[in-house]
């Protein structure tokens, strides 16, 4: 099995290093490259290449930009009577994630639901927007030494998604500036005693409530993603549970722990896929596991995380529903207006549907 020991050595390197250094020799790469099928129809060539958003050309990010306003502004195919908050097709992914919340989260379906997730806006975008290119992503730790106001991502410029709310309530912080100033959300939130800088008129969230993206930077959770802990839980885990439970049960990890970080409207996870910075963010989730997948491909794209490690915690957290079990044949559903394929064919990023790498 290939060994991650070339992580190890390089995570004790500044936080910045650029990340094909810190991938030193590419293993990843490496490793993808040689799972392809010889006569398969993805190839080195042809593949969807995601980049880091620093990694990205201006025109590249403006393009993306673009791409993310114009499907905001198409038409929605979710049922209006079901989900009448739903207002374009931004929100038909939207619904998604708010229908399948409790079974995706705390969950063994958490990386490969998410994976099948990311890729249906990156299709959406190219397929009904003109976009060129793959899905961006945030790499955590690859600006941890630097004002968070200066990454990329966060800058305010006309080539970032906007950086921080304005607070203006006890439960209220707008996105004023950027290019996200003016992307409305229009579902959530949940409950009366929740954040956010409108209350729903429906109890469960489903409600037309047009308004801001809210975000609260928090620093203190930017410790979890440092890149020594990306790598202990990619090194520590290995098997399928071991992963599940690194990734999502500790607290905070590196899952969770850039929601907390972005505050505002990711406190509310069954909404949060409205900020356009979700999908930044599950797509290093997607990395990550693609890393772990790919130190083993065959174990590691047959074999999923066991149900009755979750449920402590699902337990802890006030949720009733029992954990879903999953297995290769169980059937990824998003919604009604995305189709279904098996948890098998979403196992690996080269075949089936997919054909997509990192860099």
């Amino acid at each position: 099995m290939p060994t991650i020991s070339l992580y190890m050595l390089l995570c004790t390197k500044p936080v910045n290093l650029n990340l094909k250094e810190r991938l030193d020799g590419k293993t990843y790469l490496t490793n993808l490259r040689n799972s392809l099928e010889p006569n398969g129809q993805c190839t080195w060539d042809n593949m969807v290449v995601r980049r880091e958003w620093g990694d990205v050309s201006k025109q590249a990010r403006l393009d993306y930009l673009s791409a993310l306003h114009c499907l905001k502004n198409k038409p929605g195919r979710t049922s209006d009577s079901a989900y009448p908050g739903a207002h374009g097709r931004w929100d038909d992914l939207v619904v998604a994630h708010l229908i399948n919340v409790q079974s995706v989260h705390r969950s063994p379906w958490l990386s490969v639901w998410h994976r099948h997730y990311t890729w249906r806006l990156e299709r959406a975008l190219r397929e009904e927007c003109g976009y060129q290119g793959g899905l961006p992503y945030w790499h955590w730790s690859k600006y941890l030494d630097q004002d968070v106001n200066t990454w990329p991502l966060f800058d305010g410029s006309e080539t970032s998604i906007s950086g921080n709310g304005t607070q203006t309530g006890p439960k209220c912080a707008c996105v004023e500036n950027g290019p996200m100033a003016n992307w409305t959300i229009n579902l959530g939130p949940q409950g009366q005693d929740t954040w956010g800088c409108k209350r729903n008129p429906r109890e469960d969230g489903f409600g037309y409530n047009p308004a801001c993206i809210e975000r609260t930077f928090n620093t203190g959770y930017l410790d979890s993603v440092r890149w020594d802990k990306v790598v202990y839980t990619i090194d520590q885990a290995h098997d399928a549970n071991k992963f599940a439970q690194l990734i999502e049960l500790e607290s905070p990890s590196v899952h969770n722990a850039p929601h907390l970080f972005m505050g505002g409207t990711q406190i509310d996870v069954t909404f949060s896929s409205q900020d356009p910075w979700f999908f930044f963010h599950h797509c290093m989730v997607d990395f990550i596991f693609s890393i772990w997948q790919s130190l083993d491909w065959n174990a590691r794209t047959t074999s999923v995380p066991d149900a009755h490690i979750f449920n402590q915690i699902r337990s802890q957290g006030g949720w009733s529903m029992p954990t879903p079990a999953v297995d290769l044949q169980s059937i990824i559903n998003l919604s009604p207006v995305f189709g279904n394929i098996t948890v098998e064919q979403a196992m690996w990023p080269t075949k089936n549907y997919y054909c997509y790498r990192y860099e």
